[in-house]
């Protein structure tokens, strides 16, 4: 990936970062954007009908925004739709799955601090 350094920030080009297979979802690809001590940030997308298992974060917290695309959240023991221009905090211990992701599910991945 394409990075500079202007006056102590990271300027990053997310274009020309290589999309990559996620290492525990079928049909999920994702970029690494930033991966440090304190955060990670990935670009996640989704093929239609792809989905994440249930799973817990015990150590970060997982914030997702939603760039485009839906899929229904399970948490907590409620389901809610994930719709282009939402924002999610799951925080830390909380299991949580994605099912169903359609019309080009692609979501801003942040995990604090980093996993």
């Amino acid at each position: 990936m394409s990075t500079s350094s202007v006056g102590g920030a990271e300027i990053l080009n997310v274009h020309a970062a290589p999309w990559e297979e996620h290492p525990r979802a079928k049909g999920l690809a994702r970029k690494t954007l930033l991966k440090g001590p304190e955060i990670s940030c990935f670009l996640v997308r989704a093929e239609d009908g792809a989905g994440v298992a249930e799973h817990v974060h015990e150590d970060v917290e997982d914030i997702a925004y939603v760039l485009s695309g839906r899929a229904v959240l399970r948490i907590g023991g409620e389901v809610v739709e994930l719709r282009e221009g939402m924002l999610v905090r799951i925080p830390r211990g909380v299991p949580h799955q994605v099912l169903d992701c359609q019309r080009g599910f692609c979501i801003l991945n942040l995990f604090l601090p980093s996993q």
